[in-house]
């Protein structure tokens, strides 16, 4: 060996991944028409396959296509499970290690062999690989955001179904049958008006120390009313709209109308009870007007077997408490008698009020409450009870239940609203940790596969490296660029 050839093999021959075909056709270790007869090859190698032995299927890697060095392992399986006996002209004689090797003298025909593992390790390392990483990574984050998302459903659900049941709470429901309850809640009014009326009393001493105020300061006339609504609510009760406006009770009932139905099968009329005497409607006579009655003041009940029941009440029935524009004049009366006492602590406070001291007061005791703090403070606590218990969110729907039949069908349908969402919320949570745990299982799949692509590839390198030195008299081989990234 010269000396040049010593120095040559000192030198390592370096080859990009990416330029090793074009390498190996340069220095004519292959054609240029290599992929036609590699496609041919290819051809032999998958109709081949379908003779192999289950046991040498199950060792193969899937791979599309089969390489040369899986063929050379296939023939070395092969020799040992039918034998590597030769004929006379020196071939096999098993057929399919026959065919097996001829696919092997076919691939180191030219050399196919070589360039098609290169094109392999070029297929894998810019493309197969970064597209088994990149799904992977997908995958990966598809499961972070679906857990995210699943985790964000759920405190929705969570806080929904809270809400609902702080909703229910306050209305004092259970929430199983939200309209039957929030129409059943108007039973509890009278309960409210029995209440508010029990406490009512206790702002006397105020309602007393405004009038005898308002009178010394103001020189109002003895006979003027203060707060109407409420002085009348203490002195006559709750009574109807009807005694307050016109004086006198409601007259009673004059007339008594029964509706019945008979089961007679000769009787086909509907027979109305007027008290006084009979008097018989045919059927159609039924939506006829009765001419000559005040049906103003009273209440006409329709019973009977087989007659749906029916109430007519006229508003001017109602108690005071119960009507609106009666309950608005009482919380006016209310507002202002708690402005007052809020002005007159304010400026008892302020240490200013010269001109209505106490020695203006000294001669009448009524006055006397209005120049002490402490019980002006008391005053207040009582009045602000007594429009506490009107105007409290609760009573506040029970008033709209009663009166308005939209308003029941809105607040039932914003109750059952936050129930139907965090149901919604819940079965997308569900959806999400469905497709969180398919975007894992699949990512699970991919790994394994990446780990065996990514050792094969390196595994060829090898082969093709030993390959090439092996012609170059052993020089190294260094196949260089992203390939050793992988």
């Amino acid at each position: 060996m010269s000396s040049d050839d010593t120095d040559e093999q000192l030198f390592p021959i370096d080859i990009h991944y990416y330029k090793l075909i074009d390498w190996l056709v340069d220095r004519r270790h292959c054609d240029l028409k290599w992929l036609n007869e590699a496609r041919e090859v290819q051809g032999r190698v998958k109709r081949a396959l379908g003779d192999l032995p289950e046991q040498i299927k199950e060792t193969l890697h899937v791979t599309d296509p089969l390489h040369y060095y899986d063929c050379v392992d296939v023939v070395e399986r092969l020799k040992v499970l039918d034998g590597d006996e030769k004929t006379l002209f020196g071939q096999y004689s098993s057929p399919r290690l026959k065919e097996w090797a001829d696919i092997l003298k076919q691939y180191e025909k030219k050399n196919i062999y070589l360039a098609e593992c290169a094109q392999i390790l070029i297929r894998n390392v810019k493309y197969e690989v970064p597209a088994l990483r990149q799904q992977i990574s997908k995958c990966q984050s598809t499961q972070r955001e679906c857990e995210r998302r699943e985790g964000e459903c759920l405190a929705s659900a969570t806080t929904l179904r809270n809400t609902f049941q702080v909703s229910c709470k306050e209305m004092n429901i259970s929430g199983e049958r939200v309209r039957e309850e929030l129409r059943s809640l108007v039973d509890e009014l009278p309960g409210v008006y029995r209440d508010t009326m029990a406490t009512l009393p206790s702002v006397m001493e105020a309602i007393m120390g405004y009038e005898a105020f308002s009178r010394t300061i103001h020189n109002r006339h003895a006979d003027e009313k203060f707060l109407p609504m409420l002085s009348y609510i203490l002195k006559h009760g709750n009574v109807s709209v009807y005694e307050w406006k016109h004086g006198k009770p409601p007259p009673e009932p004059q007339v008594q109308c029964v509706l019945t139905s008979s089961n007679a099968s000769n009787e086909g009329a509907l027979e109305i009870d007027w008290g006084g005497g009979d008097l018989e409607v045919g059927q159609e006579g039924t939506g006829e007007e009765v001419m000559g009655m005040d049906t103003s003041v009273f209440e006409i009940v329709v019973e009977g077997s087989g007659t749906t029941l029916a109430t007519a009440v006229d508003p001017e029935l109602q108690p005071l408490l119960e009507s609106p524009q009666a309950r608005n004049l009482l919380l006016n009366d209310l507002m202002e008698l708690k402005e007052f006492i809020s002005q007159r602590m304010l400026e008892l406070s302020s240490n200013t009020n010269t001109i209505l001291g106490v020695e203006q007061f000294n001669d009448d005791v009524t006055l006397h409450g209005v120049q002490s703090e402490t019980k002006l403070q008391n005053m207040l606590d009582h009045v602000s009870k007594v429009m506490n218990m009107l105007t409290n969110a609760r009573v506040q729907h029970l008033f709209l239940i009663k009166g308005s039949p939209r308003y029941l069908d809105r607040l039932s349908h914003s109750l059952l609203q936050h129930q139907e969402l965090a149901n919604r919320a819940a079965s997308h949570a569900h959806v999400y940790r469905g497709k969180g745990e398919e975007a894992g299982i699949l990512a699970g799949q991919l790994e394994p596969q990446l780990t065996i692509l990514v050792q094969r590839t390196k595994h060829l390198q090898e082969k093709v490296a030993a390959d090439i030195s092996r012609r170059y008299n052993n020089r190294v081989v260094n196949i260089m660029g992203e390939i050793n990234q992988l």
